[in-house]
């Protein structure tokens, strides 16, 4: 398999582990407030009402997820070197 390949597939597997998903159920949710600018809410507010997201949370869990498994492949391909979460 490509190398751009496993480190896409190790990022997916990590995002899971951190957002509880690849677990025995759901994690523990936490509380984190957030300021937006009004545009952005508004944006969020039409996914959810056209019924491609459940709610504004849903939106940025998603959001942050994307974000996630995008910076560490840049990071992981910037140093050219094998993650920290994958056993030698």
């Amino acid at each position: 398999m490509p190398k751009h390949k496993v480190f896409n597939y190790l990022n997916c597997y990590l995002i899971q582990r951190l957002d509880g998903l690849g677990g025995a159920g759901m994690s523990k949710m936490r509380i984190v407030s957030v300021q937006l600018p009004q545009g952005l809410i508004n944006a969020m507010d039409q996914l959810v009402k056209k019924g491609v997201y459940p709610n504004r949370s849903e939106v940025i869990r998603e959001a942050i997820r994307e974000l996630l498994k995008k910076e560490l492949y840049r990071l992981e391909t910037e140093n050219r070197s094998t993650p920290d979460y994958v056993i030698k």
